[in-house]
């Protein structure tokens, strides 16, 4: 899933940065979310989410509205 995500993700316009934090990569900022970091989980939601979601629309893959864990 990584591998995929970081395959497709390079492929768009998110940020080098965002899609080695959202890979997990141990690279530039190692430590993506401690207190000095200058990433945001919330921005790199705001950037990556649409775009994930836009790949899993193109494979036909959608959210089942009512399902919950």
């Amino acid at each position: 899933g990584r591998h995929f995500w970081e395959s497709m993700l390079t492929q768009s316009d998110a940020l080098d940065d965002y899609i080695d934090a959202q890979a997990r990569h141990t690279v530039r900022h190692s430590r993506y979310w401690s207190a000095t970091s200058t990433l945001a989980m919330d921005q790199m939601q705001e950037i990556l989410s649409p775009i994930q979601d836009r790949i899993l629309r193109q494979m036909g893959i959608e959210q089942i509205w009512g399902l919950r864990k």
